[in-house]
């Protein structure tokens, strides 16, 4: 074997211990493991070697603490198939069927590709911050931006903002660093006392995993010239692209349950399917009531821990 999973999860800093592993589904990215005697499924990020729970139980505690479905007793077989997450929860007597979100993406200037599946737009006001996910335990803000600020030309994802786990994390487009309470990080930074949920900067992305969520963002730019009399300038606008990928099913995430621009569509049950450039028939209200006064705090009326 080249790697183990057992007393320590491939290496630092995701350790983990297993008992009496009973069942193993491999996906290109995630692998799905049924930690029977800890009545627990847990993931495998095999790109970023980092596992996260996924139903059942976590350090002693119910994961969905609402949820008493998720209370596995001894799990056995776990598979993927036909949309659905299906685990065989032996002593419980039943096979579970979850359906497991499909990701969702803000990319360019911005399309909006929801998390329940089809596309939408939403060009808002340059310099206003808007909430675009919204969950009982994190904030995510972003504000919009445009190339010479002209909102015809679409507008961007910028400054992002963001509040989990009492961390007020500021990721900046034109920066290979984010801050975390003010503190700049260039690697990794644990937001939870057991390392369970972080922030990272790789490269040009920055990585979090968060309750509920992993999310890339991805810093882009967009060229432009400018003439005048004097000639011509060429500048550079640096923006984020986004990618968000649900980390537990719909049925057993009931901590989970979102709002925001796109944190709405993770609930609905169908492709969206709008009637307008500024989310109409997808998004509740109209895009003002998803202004926010800053960075890292949603203000607005469909907060969900409002």
């Amino acid at each position: 074997y080249q790697r183990r999973v057992h007393g320590g999860i491939l290496s630092s800093p995701s350790a983990v211990n297993l008992d009496q592993p009973s069942g193993i589904y491999v996906s290109p990215q995630l692998v799905w493991i049924s930690d029977s005697n800890h009545d627990r499924v847990i993931s495998l990020d095999t790109t970023l070697n980092k596992v996260s729970p996924f139903i059942g139980y976590d350090q002693g505690n119910l994961i969905d603490v609402q949820s008493t479905s998720a209370k596995l007793n001894r799990p056995k077989e776990i598979y993927y198939g036909m949309g659905y997450f299906w685990v065989s929860d032996f002593n419980n007597d039943r096979v579970l069927r979850m359906q497991y979100p499909r990701g969702a993406s803000i990319l360019g200037d911005p399309h909006f590709m929801a998390f329940s599946g089809g596309e939408y737009t939403i060009t808002g006001s340059i310099g206003v911050i808007y909430n675009l996910l919204s969950t009982r335990e994190v904030n995510w803000n972003a504000e919009f931006i445009s190339r010479r600020g002209n909102p015809v030309r679409g507008t961007y994802i910028g400054v992002c903002g963001m509040r989990a786990y009492n961390h007020s994390i500021l990721m900046d487009p034109r920066r290979h660093t984010i801050m975390v309470d003010e503190n700049i990080v260039t690697g990794i930074e644990y937001l939870d006392s057991n390392n369970h949920y972080w922030a990272q900067v790789h490269g040009n992305v920055i990585l979090l995993h968060i309750p509920c969520f992993d999310i890339s963002l991805v810093r882009a730019v967009k060229r432009t010239i400018i003439r005048g009399a004097s000639g011509s300038i060429h500048k550079r606008y640096y923006h984020f692209n986004a990618i968000i990928r649900p980390t537990r099913p719909k049925e057993h995430s009931i901590i989970c349950q979102s709002h925001g621009l796109l944190g709405q569509t993770l609930m609905l049950s169908q492709s969206v399917n709008p009637t307008g450039k500024q989310g109409e028939g997808v998004i509740q209200g109209n895009i003002r009531d998803y202004e926010t006064e800053n960075l890292f705090d949603c203000t607005n009326i469909y907060c969900v821990n409002n």
